[in-house]
């Protein structure tokens, strides 16, 4: 028995000897196989002759990847892969707003190319308008009525203008029925301070608890302003009480404790970033880049002056926080990771406050200036995927879906259009 040990183990020391000597000749001839990891941004800008170039082709391959997506209806999908007046409205802005390119042989107008597709989600939408005004999705469960027709009256105007006479028609009226709607749906006079001048994601009446917040207000303001609602309408006059509630300023919100920092949170009593502790020992709702940009969008949209101190002061909170590697004012020392949450949301939010505030630079606190459209445009071009689609991995808010990350990317892409240089 001794010696049979003796010789198994003799045989294990040769048979690990030879797996070492192996290990040695065989690894050379393996390749170096390494981790790919995203390419970080460029030190330096690119000049503008790549900006614009890099521009078309990013949203030339993003629009081909959701132009896939349509389903048969002609509607685009929500998460569920269900027809989705929201998401369908957003292709059809994404469309209709891009400017047609050259021709050639090769290639068609983006119009021409997306032809069909433009008729068919165009139909889906008019499909979708309901007897009381408001354009949704019959028996679907959130409804999101105000949300979804404020983002149908914006892709029908959009359209409007390049569709037949005769069915410019049908486009206005569905628009009228949809803008009377948003007004009656407004809270008014009855309602409650807290929401008074402000819109949530139903029509106040199907509420059991209103849900006003500046989100949905800004929407709701963008699709009256480009209705060509007057300035007049006393909408417009409840909304701007509204929206002082949610700004963070000492002068102008007498509903709250305020830091006076002029940001914005998600409505009179809720910020997505929390609350903070001011030097004085006050507790305050804690702005966010994301809800402060939609601030500084609707003041302009309800047709308060660019210079009027509650718009130079919410202009003043960006121009101190200016960033696009995060969604400014949600991070902090204890969770410093959830500066990426609603980052696509915020993408397309900053591109159309900063268009509509209508400043091609933007000075930094610290006397820097920034070519806004073209920091976003280097920005999403670095995060895109090979095939053409954009997606957050910080799931809040749905923006782990490909379809709603992408969506945003190409209505800023086709926003910074006009202004990179």
């Amino acid at each position: 028995m001794l010696k049979m040990n003796i010789l198994l183990a003799g045989i294990l020391v040769i048979i690990a000897g030879v797996i070492v000597v192996l290990s040695f000749v065989i690894k050379p001839m393996l390749p170096d196989v390494k981790v790919r990891q995203k390419q970080p941004l460029p030190t330096s800008k690119p000049s503008p002759s790549e900006i614009k170039p890099a521009l078309e082709e990013s949203f030339d391959k993003g629009m081909h990847w959701l132009m896939q997506k349509q389903l048969p209806s002609g509607a685009f999908p929500d998460l569920q892969n269900k027809d989705d007046v929201a998401f369908t409205s957003m292709g059809l802005i994404i469309i209709t707003s891009s400017p047609n390119q050259t021709p050639t042989r090769q290639a068609p107008t983006r119009q021409a190319k997306y032809a069909q597709e433009t008729t068919k989600a165009l139909r889906y939408i008019l499909s979708c308008s309901q007897e009381n005004g408001n354009i949704i999705d019959p028996g679907k469960v959130p409804s999101f009525d105000i949300y979804k027709t404020s983002l149908s009256i914006v892709a029908l105007k959009t359209i409007l203008p390049s569709r037949p006479v005769e069915e410019q028609h049908q486009i206005k009226e569905v628009i009228d029925k949809a803008v009377k709607y948003l007004q009656e749906s407004q809270y008014g006079p009855e309602s409650a301070d807290i929401d008074r001048g402000g819109w949530g994601y139903k029509e106040k009446e199907g509420e059991k608890i209103p849900n006003t917040n500046l989100s949905t207000t800004s929407y709701v303001l963008e699709a009256l302003h480009k209705s060509g609602l007057p300035k007049e309408s006393e909408t417009y006059q409840r909304s701007i009480d509204f929206l002082m509630k949610c700004q963070d300023s000492s002068e102008y919100n007498t509903y709250r404790v305020t830091a006076n920092s002029g940001g914005f949170a998600y409505s009179p009593v809720e910020s997505k970033a929390g609350e903070e502790i001011t030097a004085d020992g006050k507790k305050v709702l804690k702005p966010y880049g994301s809800m402060t940009y939609a601030g500084l969008l609707s003041f302009i949209y309800a047709y308060v002056d660019k210079n009027d101190p509650r718009v130079l002061s919410s202009y003043n909170w960006i121009r101190a926080r200016y960033t696009l590697e995060e969604n400014p004012g949600l991070r902090s020392d204890a969770q410093p990771d959830i500066g990426k949450q609603g980052l696509f949301y915020y993408y397309h939010t900053f591109a159309k406050a900063l268009d509509t505030y209508g400043e091609k630079k933007i000075t930094t606190l610290d006397g820097k200036e920034h070519l806004w459209a073209n920091d976003l445009v280097v920005k999403l071009v670095s995060l895109q995927s090979a095939d053409g689609h954009w997606q957050n991995e910080n799931p809040r808010w749905w923006e782990d879906s490909p379809l709603l990350a992408t969506s945003y990317s190409l209505m800023a892409l086709n926003i910074c259009r006009k202004w990179v240089e």
